[in-house]
């Protein structure tokens, strides 16, 4: 309901947490995937997953490399979700001078859109 209220902030946050969720979710709920996960290149060394220390640029990359998400669309749900998703932070916000539109709530939910639709096969 926040995006057809014009909450277009709460949009943009709201569909990074959610992704995050999901993605932690993923790499968590099965012992088979969370140890491929630990295992994975890309996996932070320095960080506990299961203790929700990962960055959601590090479940999207892990997420990338165990095949959980295309990687033709990672750079783009990277992009969308995780950096407006940072708007929550006032400054940043006003640091790049480019306000939280429409715009930026119609492609954050799109690029969450485009996650569940991989993750939920029909």
């Amino acid at each position: 309901m926040l995006l057809p209220s014009g909450a277009w902030k709460s949009t943009v946050v709201l569909s990074g947490s959610i992704l995050e969720a999901i993605l932690f979710d993923r790499l968590t709920s099965d012992a088979a995937v969370k140890g491929k996960a630990w295992a994975a290149a890309k996996a932070p060394k320095n960080s506990d997953l299961g203790k929700g220390e990962w960055r959601l640029h590090d479940l999207i990359e892990v997420a990338v490399e165990l095949g959980e998400l295309p990687i033709t669309r990672a750079n783009a749900i990277d992009t969308v979700l995780r950096d407006y998703r940072n708007y929550i932070h006032p400054m940043k916000e006003l640091r790049r001078a480019h306000p939280c539109t429409e715009a930026e709530a119609l492609m954050s939910k799109g690029a969450l859109d485009l996650v569940c639709n991989h993750l939920t096969p029909p």
